[in-house]
């Protein structure tokens, strides 16, 4: 596996394995953790390297019957959950810069079209909503309020925003200090394939590393555009991950 910053292999360490072991079957781990709120009680985290851990409230072990010591397989996991009736939300690939390209990154500047964007470009955003499909919007969850926001200009109009906040496992755990600052990035749709959203992430992780963060780009598995532009702007797939449905 490439060489992530420890920020994040800790984090998920603690996420995924700061819990009771139930078993292991060749790639696939169990665990047991009390810290995961009941009603968001199941993770599921396929790193790229091929190994898969699960970990679940210990009401919801209970409920489809795991016990010390089972060791099912992933997809026996899966069934077992499915025939509790107990349903995943869909996986989100998780990608990180990884050190070699988190140096490439701060070494170079921001794009002339990119700034930071405060709550003085109220007018200037709600314009932008206006130009961007509501869709987009809401799958991007990019808002004017969020910790960090940055912006790409087109002749003065924005025509892209990248937003991120502190995230803790989506907060599916009970709450806990993160370093980890999740990504959303839109584009208006005519200002789109001209590198305004490679731009503004970049943009974005630099103010994230200055901050003491670590940039988080999520987004679900059939988004190729997404998971092109996470390529474009030099992050690397770490896993996916998924959890109970919302």
């Amino acid at each position: 596996m490439p060489m992530f910053s420890k920020v994040i292999t800790d984090f998920w360490r603690e996420q995924m394995f700061a819990s009771a072991a139930i078993g292991a079957n060749g790639d696939f781990a169990v665990t047991v953790n009390p810290d995961l709120k009941q009603d968001s009680g199941v993770m599921i985290l396929e790193i790229a390297d091929g190994a898969t851990i699960a970990t679940l409230a210990p009401a919801l072990a209970a409920k489809i019957g795991l016990q010390s010591a089972d060791a099912p397989t992933a997809a026996g996991f899966r069934k077992l959950l499915t025939d509790a009736e107990i349903a995943l939300n869909g996986a989100d690939f998780l990608f990180y810069f990884t050190e070699a390209a988190k140096s490439e990154l701060l070494a170079e500047n921001n794009d002339s079209r990119v700034r930071r964007l405060t709550a003085e470009d109220a007018e200037l955003f709600a314009a932008f909503e206006s130009a961007t499909p509501e869709q987009d919007l809401d799958d991007a969850y990019v808002e004017l309020d969020h910790e960090i926001v940055y912006g790409s200009f087109d002749s003065g109009a924005l025509v892209c925003a990248a937003s991120s906040y502190t995230w803790a496992a989506g907060d599916y755990t009970r709450e806990k200090d993160s370093a980890i600052s999740d990504f959303g990035v839109v584009t208006v749709p005519e200002h789109r394939g001209k590198g305004h959203a490679r731009a503004a992430v970049r943009a974005l992780a630099r103010h994230a590393y200055a901050a003491g963060l670590e940039p988080q780009y999520r987004c679900q598995l059939d988004n190729a555009a997404s998971v092109a532009l996470a390529g474009k702007s030099g992050l690397t797939l770490f896993g996916n991950w998924d959890r109970i449905a919302d």
